[in-house]
């Protein structure tokens, strides 16, 4: 039934984006490229293009509006939002400041430039967006969950951001959206208790405020992965695995929410020995990335994927090391996905040291070391890096007959307040 529920879903959407492209081409023809009007269906198309990963759709399209080349808001507007759509933060910024410098009055936009600056990694200048959306607009919930998200991830004081978040949830408290993001700010925190009791309450808030029939119940899915991972983290195995199956069939198939949500149930079940399970789910997780090759989050997600379903098989150590540097290459640290780049350079680092390249194991553990410990962050999860890759140089030390090395590494997670493996 949720099987069937999703697919439904898939095909609303799929439809919806049909009406869209339709919409775009119809106001081209009868209002001109170069209209407003126009202008502001493209950008709608490229957030479908975008969620569909209709990448080559997608260039057409940038081109095709690029090729304009006007000097007004409304194009200004479009065009950052086209940019960003193709993550390309940075020229996207560059539209965005041109398009505010026309009309400073324009909320949306405010919000448009702090996400593009968070892409890029510039959390100080996406704060100072988000700051001036809530002086235009005191009562925008979004706002304030924006803000909240960038100053965490700035490493900015933790009870600063969640009064932020308790505001965002206060201000939709009859629908649960600022309330899952205050149960995802307890969940980086590590208070996994709260995170999940409010994941809960939001969940049946927003089943309660949106019908059923729906078709974009995408943060409802979100709320269940993440509350999947508080489980997780909580030590809940089995009610993990729920959440992630049903944040699994509630969502279309290939967005991204559907694809972690795979990985997840594929690797709860070969960590509890469903090896033939876990390969059939992470070879469909690997079918998801070829549909969309060359686009960097698919792609990496991808090779994560492939790489587990390679260790389920055979252990094989140098084909990990390559996939994990292609996986690096797709989604580099400059683009700002952090989540993702320092798992990645830390399996790169393992597979190097099973392979006996120490001195690149050695190095790529302490470049995550020194890039965390310069950032100064609050947030729980890259902690959890943080605290992951001393562990694993740990480890690569003890290989090495290295034990005084070994000791004052896991001396330094102790007196950081995490006790590792004698």
């Amino acid at each position: 039934m949720a099987q069937a529920e999703s697919l439904n879903r898939a095909r609303h959407y799929a439809e919806a984006a049909g009406k869209a492209e339709t919409a775009w081409r119809r106001l081209r023809a009868e209002k001109g490229p170069a209209s407003d009007e126009a202008l502001d269906a493209a950008a709608k198309l490229a957030a479908f293009y975008a969620e569909a990963n209709e990448w080559k759709k997608l260039d057409k399209l940038k081109k095709s509006i690029e090729a304009l080349s006007l000097k007004t808001f409304e194009f200004y507007r479009a065009e950052g939002r086209i940019l960003a759509a193709d993550e390309e933060p940075r020229q996207a910024a560059k539209a965005f400041e041109k398009a505010l410098s026309l009309d400073p009055s324009d909320l949306g936009l405010y919000g448009d430039l702090g996400r593009a600056y968070k892409m890029m990694g510039d959390y100080h200048n996406a704060i100072k967006a988000y700051a001036r959306a809530k002086r235009l607009a005191p009562r925008q919930a979004d706002a304030y969950v924006d803000e909240g998200y960038a100053k965490l991830a700035h490493g900015d004081k933790p009870e600063d951001t969640k009064r932020l978040f308790e505001k965002a949830a206060a201000l939709t408290a009859d629908s649960g959206h600022g309330l899952h993001h205050l149960a995802d700010f307890y969940r980086r925190s590590g208070r996994t208790t709260k995170s999940i009791a409010a994941f809960k309450r939001a969940i049946h808030l927003e089943s309660s405020a949106l019908p059923s029939a729906q078709i974009n119940a995408e943060p409802q899915d979100h709320m269940l992965l993440n509350m999947g991972v508080s489980l997780e983290q909580n030590g809940d195995r089995t009610g993990a695995l729920s959440a992630f199956q049903a944040a699994f069939a509630a969502t279309p198939p290939g967005n991204d929410i559907w694809f972690l949500s795979l990985i997840k149930i594929a690797a709860a079940a070969q960590e509890s020995g469903h090896w033939r399970k876990a390969l059939n789910l992470y070879r469909e997780a690997e079918r998801d990335c070829a549909l969309h090759e060359g686009h960097p989050r698919n792609y990496c997600f991808g090779i994560l994927a492939l790489d587990s379903s390679l260790h389920c098989r055979f252990g094989k150590h140098l084909d990990a090391l390559r996939l994990y540097g292609a996986a690096l290459a797709a989604r580099p640290r400059e683009v700002g996905y952090a989540y993702s780049y320092y798992p990645n350079v830390q399996y790169l680092a393992e597979a190097a040291g099973l392979l006996g390249h120490t001195r690149t194991a050695e190095r790529l553990f302490k470049e995550i070391l020194t890039d965390l410990r310069r950032s100064h962050t609050t947030d729980h999860i890259l902690n959890g890096f943080y605290f992951a890759a001393l562990s694993g140089l740990a480890d690569l030390y003890d290989r090495e007959g290295r034990r005084r090395d070994a000791a004052r590494t896991r001396a330094e997670a102790s007196r950081e307040g995490h006790g590792l493996k004698p």
